[in-house]
């Protein structure tokens, strides 16, 4: 079961999956190597090392590049993107005020601000 939090009237997930992590996955199930995929899109090996480790976002060149080759629709590596930016932007800034010493009711609005 997915651990989660809730945010306002948001639940969303505690640990959200990188874009890169689910490229992997394709990777596996269609047997191709970072080699092979970096080829295919025409990008170093190292640019897709880093999406797939997480070190990097998908620009809206990969996600039209990697729907022109998985014939996955660039909006879904978009969407995926967005919401991982989304919800680790959320927690970091739910984590910044945590720290501060404010009422609930002040922490709520801000929290309501951000969303």
């Amino acid at each position: 079961m997915e651990k989660t939090f809730k945010i306002t009237e948001n639940i969303l997930p505690a640990n959200p999956t990188h874009p890169g992590m689910i490229l992997q996955d394709e990777m596996k199930e269609r047997q191709l190597t970072q080699k092979q995929l970096s080829d295919l899109l025409g990008v170093s090996q190292p640019l897709l090392s880093e999406i797939i480790n997480q070190k990097r976002r998908i620009s809206i060149e990969m996600a039209l590049k990697l729907e022109s080759i998985l014939e996955t629709p660039a909006e879904t590596w978009l969407n995926l993107q967005k919401r991982y930016d989304y919800v680790t932007t959320y927690q970091r800034n739910l984590k910044l005020l945590e720290k501060l010493q404010l009422s609930q009711q002040r922490k709520k609005s801000l929290l309501e601000a951000l969303a």
